[in-house]
This record gives structure tokens, sequence and C-alpha cells, in this order.
């Protein structure tokens, strides 16, 4: 099908292209303070109020009578969106008006909005502050709803930027200090912050380093390996981080065996904190694309490598709290009948993306592929114009990519994978969930419109 449309769009992407989709159901007026808003009509966006204009509660109803549930917001006003979103982080969570679903899409969005910051130069006082008490608000959300796990899982990314590694890394090191059956808070928020701020001395290297799609050598590997002591330097500096914390920054690329780094510790020499850290960012890394390699590991195969790891160099009993943990996590079936979906910036259109997800499992690589929206002209359907996206994960109901094109949520598409040994059969499918990425990228989840057989699966992945 995407055959029939030859030229290829490779825009550059811009941070301040495109808009934020908001639903404004159970949305409080006052974090569109001092932003535009947007409606939408024919994929056109007209001003609905300016910057100056006080959006109330009562325009929030009205939009709502007339069947207006979605507004918009300028992609160079998403910062702003999501740090009103964070100051009120507590009091969203705590809501009993809300399901758990939707707290989690507004938590991970908000998080991944802040973690973006952290990582985008080396940050100050006031953003570490902040980090802290966000990893403080998800170990209280992983403490206070059973299956807070299932739904973090449920919409984490695993599309290799700095961001959402060290935000799915707080969500499932605060999960795993509770499995642990840690009871104090203090020591559980030591592991949550630490989770969170593990990478920020990455912030220190060159994207050159961090983003080469080529094999590094073994001076640029030492160089992303100095982002361990940067990190721990930099934060040390501010005087208010606990020892725990940092610990868990200075640790967690330690091995029991002494063959990790920096410092080449060995055994009863690694916290507790360090080998929480070493497995969970390990069990991260394995499952994420990175811009020199391939193919990814499932996340069964990244659990049967700790295993096969331990206890050389990680600790045995961590790694079988951790992979029971994992494991009931996936297979478990998350019972919500609510609209569990309807995120703030990651959104699903229903509840199939969620069972069909659990039901197959994922498959992690990267591969180069064209995307053509399926426009519907009169009563007939044609291809948009192509462009290049890369494809990082499958399974046989879904799959997940990076596009520079800012699409919508309910968009139909047809992917074509370029290679052409072995020939793969062009996909059609839905965009059901999306989330914008500071450097203009977007990450899109597409529901299959027809379920893969696991033969074609493994064609696409090997």
């Amino acid at each position: 099908m995407c055959e029939e449309t030859s030229n290829i769009i490779t825009a550059e992407p811009e941070i301040n292209r495109g808009y934020l989709e908001v639903p404004l159901e159970n949305i409080k007026p006052k974090y569109f303070s001092k932003m535009s808003i947007y409606l939408k009509k024919d994929n056109n966006y007209s001003l609905y109020c300016d910057a100056d204009y006080y959006f109330s509660d009562s325009d929030r109803r009205r939009l709502l009578e007339n069947h207006v549930n979605i507004v918009y917001v300028s992609a160079k006003d998403s910062k702003r969106y999501y740090r009103n979103m964070e100051n009120d982080m507590s009091d969203i969570l705590k809501s009993k008006k809300l399901n758990a679903q939707f707290k989690s899409n507004i938590l991970y969005s908000t998080n991944l909005a802040l973690a973006e910051e952290l990582m985008e130069k080396p940050p100050e006082s006031d953003q570490v502050r902040r980090a802290q008490d966000m990893a403080s608000n998800t170990l209280d959300f992983v403490l206070n709803e059973s299956k807070a796990l299932q739904h973090l899982t449920n919409i984490s990314y695993h599309d290799g930027y700095s961001s959402s590694h060290i935000v799915n890394a707080c969500s499932v090191a605060s999960a795993l200090a509770k499995e642990i059956g840690m009871t104090d808070h203090e020591i559980m928020e030591a592991i949550s912050r630490g989770a969170i701020l593990h990478d920020v001395g990455k912030s220190f290297i060159s994207s050159d380093i961090l983003d080469s799609k080529l094999e590094l050598s073994f001076e640029d590997m030492d160089t992303i390996r100095s982002h361990v002591k940067h990190g721990y330097n930099h934060l040390s500096t501010m005087g208010f981080i606990a020892p725990n914390v940092m610990h868990y920054i200075m640790q967690h690329h330690e091995r029991l065996d002494g063959s990790g780094y920096p410092e080449k510790l060995r055994g009863g020499d690694i916290t507790m904190f360090g080998r929480i850290g070493g497995i969970v960012d390990s069990f991260e890394a394995m499952t994420s694309i990175r811009p020199f390699r391939e193919k990814v590991l499932s996340i069964e195969d990244a659990m049967q490598e700790l295993r096969n790891q331990s206890p050389e160099k990680y600790d045995r009993d961590i790694v079988n709290i951790f992979c029971n943990m994992i494991e009931r996590t996936l297979f478990d079936t998350v019972n919500d009948d609510s609209d569990a979906h309807d995120g703030v910036l990651i959104k699903t259109v229903d509840n199939v993306e969620l069972t069909d997800r659990r039901r197959h499992p994922r498959h992690y690589f990267r591969v180069s592929a064209e995307l053509c929206p399926i426009i519907k002209a009169g009563d007939k359907l044609r291809l948009g114009p192509a462009e290049k996206v890369i494809v990082h994960n499958i399974s046989r109901s879904g799959v997940g990519l990076l596009s520079s094109r800012p699409l919508d949520i309910d968009q139909n598409i047809c992917l074509k994978f370029l290679r052409e040994k072995p020939a793969i059969p062009d996909l059609t499918g839905v965009i059901v969930r999306k989330l914008l990425h500071s450097d203009g990228w977007h990450t899109l989840g597409i529901k299959l419109h027809k379920i893969l057989s696991e033969e074609m699966v493994s064609t696409i992945v090997s």
C-alpha cells in the first residue's frame, strides 16, 4: 500500500512545532495559566483564547457541554503546562475522583517533562529539588496503589531517550523497594530519588557520543563511563542530597565481582542502594533501544540475563525478587472498566491496547521504515506523504516508533519496512498513544488493524 508514495519527507524536527493534546475532563483550569489554548477542526488549529485570558472552570464546562472534549496548547508551552501539573501532583495523586490509570498517565508524562530538563544540561539545585519531590510522589503512588507498576508499565517508553530511562528506573526502583518489603520510608525514598537522579552526569557528555549510531570506541566508552563521577561531583556540591541517594548514584554501575566502575568495588563494599540501582539500570538498558545497536533484549531475555549473571555480578536475592515482580507485572491483568486511558499526553483510544499488550509479548529492536498517513478523500482512501521513522518495538498487535511528524491520536497509518529481504508486507493501524519529546520528535504507539502471526513478528525482528 505504501508503494503508491515514492517521495519521502524528512523535515527536521522542531521543538516549537505541533500541539499538545489535553483532555478537558478532570483537568483544572489553573493548569492552563499564562498559555494560549487552541481548538482543532479538520486538521486546522484555531485560537480559542490567548495567554492573557483567564481560562475559567466556566469556560471548561461550556466547552464540554458543546462536546469539545479536547483542547490543545502549543508545543512551546508544554513545559509550562507540565510545570503547573507538577506543582499540583501530590493533590492529583490523592484525589479519589481520578482512577489509577489516569493518575499514572499524569505522573509519568509530568516526570518525563522534568526528566528532559534534567538531561538537557547539568541541572540546577531547583531542578534537583523538584526531581526529588517527583520521585517521592512516584513512591507514594506505588505504595498507595496496588497495581501502580502495572499501570506505569502500560504507558512506559523504551525509546532510547535518557529521560524515558530515568523515569522508568524511578517507577521500577520504587516498586522494587516495596516488593523487597522495606518499611523505612526514608530508605525507600532514597531509592526512588537515586533512580531519578542516577544518570544526570550524562548531561555533561556530548550528544555526539550519546546519540552516535556507530559502535563506540574505547575512548568514547570511557567518556560515557565518566557520567557517574560527573553526576556525583555535581550533585555533591548542592549539600542537600541524602548520603544513601548518593550511594545509588555512585554505585549503580558497580558489580559484585569487581568488574564494574568507577571504583571497581566488590561484594560487601557495594551498598544495597548500589545493588538495587545496578539491577534496575541494567534491566532498563537491556530493554531500551540504543543508537549504536540494532537489537534489544526482550523483557524475558533481560530477566534471564540478570539471573545468569547472579551472584557473580548481581545480588541473587534481589534479582529473584525483581524478576518475580516484573513477571507478575507483565502477566497480571489490570481490570479497570473506567475510562482508564483518558490521559494527558499519553493517551489510548480504548482498552484493546492494554489487553493486547499483555497477551502478546513485545520485542525490542531498531529498524528504519516509512510511515504514510491514510487520508479520507470523499468516499475514498489515499496515502499521504511518506516520512522515515524508526521502529523500536513490536508485538503481534502493536508497534512503537519514533517520528518527526506530529501525527494525531486516531490517525490511521500505513507502515512499510525498507529492507527488501526478507520481504515484509505493509502494516496498517491506528495511532493510540503519543509522546512529544523536547527535541521535537514523537514516540508513537500504533495498534495494528490485523493481529500478526508469531512467524511474521519473528521475521520482522530477525
